[in-house]
């Protein structure tokens, strides 16, 4: 009688397809998270959330997915913002390396400055920086260098110009000689020490021809 109850009792058979059942569940749910895991390591993270997705269907209950899924939410999260940051510093050294190409040095240096500001002490960036300002510098101080020789240059021409007017040719030959030597280029000052130089050899005949004629009209006078 009691083996005529088990064979008609259904409950054996049912709870069976339910192990069978789970075990497929278990299964699948491993397989799932494996090939997840395969996934993250090349960095496949797109597809690693579509079968933590569905290892998550299978069993809802189970922690393990959503934790994954929100690791790897935040591992997509930073690579997106590593990827834009890459993006925004080579627009800056792209920027900075136009400025240069131009000698807008002082925009070149804000925009390498920038760059190793998104790229944390960068030394290409601030290489860059480096060898810019110290050209800055030199410029700085060349063009500091030429005012001064353009200021005594204008002054010697002044002087030279006011003793030339004044018929002080001698003067004014020894004033345009300084000035020609500072600029020995400068075809003003080889022009009008030229000119001096003729006026003083004019000057020099003149004077001569005087000296000449007084010594005539004394002798006439004597005679």
């Amino acid at each position: 009688r009691a083996s005529s109850i088990r064979s008609n009792d259904p409950r054996p058979t049912a709870l069976l397809k339910q192990l069978e059942k789970l075990e497929r569940e278990n299964a699948m749910f491993n397989k799932y998270m494996q090939d997840a895991e395969a996934k993250i390591k090349t960095e496949l993270y797109e597809d690693a959330l579509l079968l933590l997705n569905q290892a998550k269907d299978i069993k809802p209950k189970r922690t393990e997915p959503q934790v994954r899924i929100d690791e790897i939410n935040g591992l997509i999260s930073k690579k997106s913002a590593a990827m834009s940051e890459q993006a925004q510093y080579e627009q800056m050294m792209a920027s900075a390396s136009n400025a240069e190409s131009k000698k807008i040095y002082a925009e070149a240096i804000r925009y390498y400055k920038k760059a190793s500001e998104i790229k944390k002490e960068d030394p290409k960036a601030l290489k860059k920086v480096e060898e810019l300002e110290a050209k800055v510098k030199q410029s700085q101080e060349e063009n500091k260098n030429r005012r001064k020789l353009e200021d005594q240059f204008n002054a010697l021409m002044k002087s030279a110009e006011e003793a030339f007017l004044s018929s002080e040719y001698q003067k004014a030959v020894s004033l345009y000689g300084q000035a020609k030597a500072l600029v020995p280029d400068n075809a003003v000052a080889k022009g009008k020490y030229d000119e001096a130089v003729r006026m003083t050899k004019l000057d020099s005949n003149k004077a001569m021809e005087e000296q000449y004629k007084k010594i005539i009209a004394l002798g006439d006078e004597n005679y």
